[in-house]
């Protein structure tokens, strides 16, 4: 753990984005060693409310202990699917990969793009739910897979406004708007 008072802005990950439950997901530009001699990589931050950390600890030593008995798990446990594809996601965009080949999510819109637009929609609309967010960027990523920009970013204006919705919809094609900061500074980071 780093001291607050020597922190700046420059430790700041690139973004965070506030799961359902309470949880805070980033990813984070710096490298991390491993237990593996010189194997540096970009790490994926989650923060977990006591009560949300106790719970997954419980789900963990059970999956253990299922590992244990069985070569082979055919269920994952429905309450954490969503917390799953969000490190999935992040974790491949801590890799700068877009997603896995057998993935059948859009194509047009890499995994990072998806996160960071729902981190704007939050942002504006701290209200929506992760659920909401995910339904909302990825019925977007959709649309824009078919060629249908108008109704993507008329998707994302009605979830988000229009400046939010504007915003996410440029990050989702990877679009840099004239005259601003680079789309990975400040978006979706607590103040």
């Amino acid at each position: 753990m780093t001291n607050p008072t020597s922190h700046d802005q420059n430790d700041e990950p690139r973004w965070w984005l506030e799961l359902d439950d309470g949880e805070l997901l980033a990813v984070d530009d710096k490298m991390v060693s491993t237990f593996r001699q010189g194997d540096g990589r970009e790490s994926v931050l989650l923060r977990l409310p006591t009560w949300r950390a106790h719970d997954l600890s419980l789900v963990l030593q059970a999956y253990s202990r299922m590992m244990a008995l069985a070569d082979q798990v055919r269920h994952v446990s429905v309450g954490e699917e969503r917390l799953g594809s969000a490190l999935h996601d992040a974790s491949l965009a801590a890799l700068g990969r877009d997603r896995d080949e057998h993935n059948l999510e859009p194509h047009k819109v890499s995994s990072a793009a998806r996160l960071r637009g729902m981190a704007v929609l939050q942002s504006g609309r701290p209200w929506l739910t992760h659920a909401a967010l995910l339904g909302v960027v990825d019925a977007a990523a959709w649309w824009l897979d078919q060629n249908e920009d108008d109704l993507a970013v008329g998707l994302l204006e009605a979830a988000g406004g229009e400046d939010f919705g504007q915003r996410a919809w440029a990050i989702l094609l990877d679009l840099k708007p004239p005259g601003s900061p680079s789309a990975d500074q400040s978006e979706g980071l607590p103040s």
